[in-house]
């Protein structure tokens, strides 16, 4: 037990030398569950706020004064919906 304790004091001690450093966390890399947890909940309540933000904005479509404007808003919506999906997947890999 007292050697699996000194592992996860080793690991946690380098991957806080790595943030420290700067340098990326992936989703595969080692890092502390309570670390992990809260990433998850911050990538959810991103990808809620994209919900939230493309849900006023398509009501603005058949509003808009020309049909050039309207694809603009239609691709700002789907921009929003495909960083949701990729908030989504990223919670699912994490």
């Amino acid at each position: 037990m007292a050697l699996h304790n000194m592992a996860n004091e080793d690991l946690l001690a380098r991957f806080m030398e790595r943030i420290e450093a700067g340098v990326k966390i992936e989703a595969d890399d080692w890092m502390p569950e309570e670390y992990r947890l809260t990433l998850i909940k911050l990538i959810s309540m991103h990808g809620m706020s994209e919900i939230m933000g493309a849900l006023p904005e398509k009501e603005w479509v058949p509003k808009a004064p020309s049909l050039n404007r309207k694809l603009g808003i239609m691709l700002k919506c789907r921009m929003k919906w495909v960083m949701v999906s990729f908030c989504f997947e990223l919670r699912r890999t994490c």
